[in-house]
Order: C-alpha cells, then structure tokens, then sequence
C-alpha cells in the first residue's frame, strides 16, 4: 500500500471517529429548522466528509468540507459561502471532535444565522421531550 493510501485512510478513520456525527446533527437540526441540508462521505478517488446547506436568505449552497490532500500529506478545511471560499490546510492530528464541532459551530451561523452547538442540543432535548 502505498503512502497516499494510507493517508487516506488515515483521514477516513478520523472522520469517521470525529467529525461524522458533528456533520450529521448539523444536516438534522437544519432539516427540522426547515433548511434543505445533506452529508457526504466519500473514499474512492478522493477522501473527503461534506456538509451542503441551502442559505436561507438567497437560496445560495453553502459548504463545509474536509477533505485529503494525499500527496502533500495535509487535510484541507474549505468552507463555501455562495462565491465566497475559505481553505485551510492543516496536519492530519488537526482533526478532533471539539475542533470540527467549533468549526462546524462557525460555518452553520454564517451560512444559515442559526447557531448550533449548546443552542442546538437545547433544542434537541426540548424536542424530545
């Protein structure tokens, strides 16, 4: 197996272990928030975790993915907000579940001004109750 390989699976496991369900609640609590939202998890020709959510205000597709850059050993954090992109490239021990819940937390606000995290799992628990 070769390097690039194993990079990827590297950065599938990572995802997989933290930033999945962060990206799964967040396509959930835009749902019942009435926002069109879906997840993709992909490891074929690229590994990669998105996150796409209509901006309410203009019908604009926002997204946030992770993604492998395998041959310079990186992961790239993109953020899409209509025209507007912001990359990041950062080591694979970059990816934690408090830093993607942060990060994720930045991105919903700014994409749809609706705050998740604490907010978020308030509404959750009031939901099912």
């Amino acid at each position: 197996m070769n390097n690039e390989r194993l990079f990827r699976d590297a950065l599938l496991a990572a995802l997989v272990e933290h930033a999945a369900h962060h990206f799964e609640e967040a396509a959930h609590y835009a749902y019942v928030n009435g926002l069109q939202a879906r997840t993709l998890l992909t490891n074929s020709a690229r590994t990669e975790l998105s996150l796409t959510v209509t901006r309410p205000r203009d019908g604009a597709p926002c997204g946030y993915r992770i993604a492998a850059l395998p041959q310079r050993g990186l992961v790239l954090f993109e953020q899409r907000f209509g025209d507007q992109i912001v990359r990041r490239e950062a080591p694979l021990t970059s990816i934690s579940s408090s830093a993607v819940e942060g990060e994720l937390a930045e991105f919903f606000v700014r994409a749809t001004a609706l705050p998740i995290g604490h907010v978020a799992e308030h509404y959750q628990h009031q939901g099912a109750a």
